[in-house]
């Protein structure tokens, strides 16, 4: 994932049979991450609309989805939760230089 100042951070490594992409389901046209292979794959392409129809018609379908967003999203507060108590930590050890006084 890329910041406005073009830092970069892993977010999550992904294992085979993963999803990603489901942003674009919630109809945003800009992309929030990029994924990057570490190694050869095969991936599948959903169309949107192929996708909301499944939503619309498949339970099985809109099961594994909710499964999978809920998943992440535990994995993506655990993160940053962990993060913030890290920076935290980090903040109280540093303590600013004091002037000399004149």
């Amino acid at each position: 994932m890329a910041s406005r100042t073009r830092e970069e951070a892993a977010v999550e490594v992904l294992e085979a049979g993963a999803l990603f992409g489901e942003g674009c389901l919630a109809g945003g046209l800009r992309r929030a991450a990029t994924a990057t292979a570490l190694s050869d794959c095969s991936i599948l392409c959903l169309q949107r609309d192929v996708a909301v129809r499944a939503l619309q018609t498949d339970p099985a379908f809109s099961e594994l989805l909710l499964s999978h967003l809920l998943t992440r999203t535990n994995r993506i507060e655990e993160y940053l939760t962990n993060s913030l108590s890290s920076s935290k930590k980090d903040s109280r050890k540093y303590k600013p230089a004091r002037r000399a006084s004149a």
